[in-house]
């Protein structure tokens, strides 16, 4: 288990158990005064205390009462030792980030995963080595829960391995620099499954993780949410969204995706990524989308040859259209294989 969902499970123990403790001293409390009432109508204090010691609610209500009460002083020392931890962690992160290097002393940005394994709860959730040259077009492909998300968050420096060792050009990713404006965000642009929009006017959305904001024009951002689709749909700039997406949010979840890869295109263009990952960016479109969505990414590989592509998608016309080149199929944590994919046949033109 993640140590945020242990801090997060240490604390919902904690009030439970605090409840339990109330419930408890509440409940032993109703049977005292019962008892209380019962004396003062007519018991003699000797029967009243008898019956108090001898009651097998009040022995049971005892017990309980403190039971909850280790519990909940279990749960309390838990999240104790979880803000020591936290504590520690974010320390020896700091004095970490201070040796790093910046993403510009990196040179080349291709990537490499040597030996490496993904373990959580005893479970290896991928194991293996792959190489991606710079400038490579490359399709991760597999069965539901084959390890391809595990293996894409470890390429896009999510994720450190727990064995092994995964490099950005001629460093290994450990020794980037993970915050600040020459960080190795910026040598990518990762589009989730799933984008989340900010509470707040599409113009933020658009420019979040752009550097330089002030240098990107209002028709910069309306052009790149034509390339999108969304011209027409969004036309104020300064049209407040609400947070999240689909029924949580004022765009649907095919709009939210397509306003991700529009902020993923700003931030090509604008941070000089070298790298482009796309989990699943056209599983929640329509066709005609999902065409808008190819283009554009085809169109920006046509732009800058040296960018690297990284997709997850289990559609074959969205592949074909962007120009993958190379198929690495997983299969339970394992890379099954590693081919190079023949481009589409073309159809013949009609005479």
């Amino acid at each position: 288990m993640l140590i945020q969902e242990q801090a997060a499970a240490s604390q919902a123990g904690f009030r439970e158990e605090l409840q339990n403790v109330v419930n408890e001293l509440t409940g032993s409390m109703n049977i005292v005064g019962a008892a209380v009432a019962a004396s003062v109508a007519g018991g003699s204090a000797e029967n009243f205390v008898a019956a108090l010691v001898t009651s097998s609610a009040i022995q049971s209500g005892w017990g309980a009462l403190m039971r909850s009460w280790r519990g909940a002083s279990r749960e309390a020392r838990n999240l104790l030792r979880m803000d020591l931890t936290f504590n520690g962690q974010a320390e020896a992160e700091a004095a970490a980030e201070a040796e790093r290097v910046g993403a510009g002393e990196v040179r080349g940005h291709g990537l490499s995963l040597q030996g490496v394994e993904m373990a959580a709860e005893g479970k290896t959730l991928f194991r293996g080595s792959l190489d991606i040259p710079e400038g490579s077009v490359v399709a991760l492909t597999g069965l539901s829960g084959a390890g391809k998300s595990t293996l894409l968050k470890m390429l896009a420096g999510y994720y450190r391995p727990t064995a092994g060792e995964v490099s950005l050009g001629d460093r290994p990713m450990a020794d980037i620099k993970r915050t600040g404006s020459d960080s190795l965000r910026h040598k990518m642009a990762y589009l989730s499954q799933f984008p989340y929009l900010l509470e707040g006017p599409i113009r933020d959305n658009l420019l979040y993780g752009v550097r330089d904001k002030d240098k990107v024009s209002d028709e910069n951002l309306k052009q790149t949410l034509n390339e999108v689709g969304l011209g027409e749909r969004f036309t104020d700039l300064a049209e407040k969204l609400a947070s999240g997406r689909g029924d949580s949010g004022s765009a649907s979840g095919g709009e939210a995706s397509r306003l991700g890869l529009a902020r993923i295109l700003l931030r090509l263009r604008h941070n000089d990524s070298k790298i482009l990952i796309l989990d699943e960016p056209v599983a929640s479109l329509d066709p005609e989308s999902a065409a808008l969505v190819a283009e554009a990414v085809r169109r920006e590989k046509e732009r800058r040859p040296e960018l690297t592509v990284i997709v997850i998608s289990h559609e074959k016309q969205f592949l074909d259209s962007i120009g993958v080149s190379r198929e690495v199929r997983l299969n339970k944590g394992e890379i099954m294989s590693d081919d190079a994919r023949p481009a589409p046949r073309q159809e013949p033109r009609a005479a």
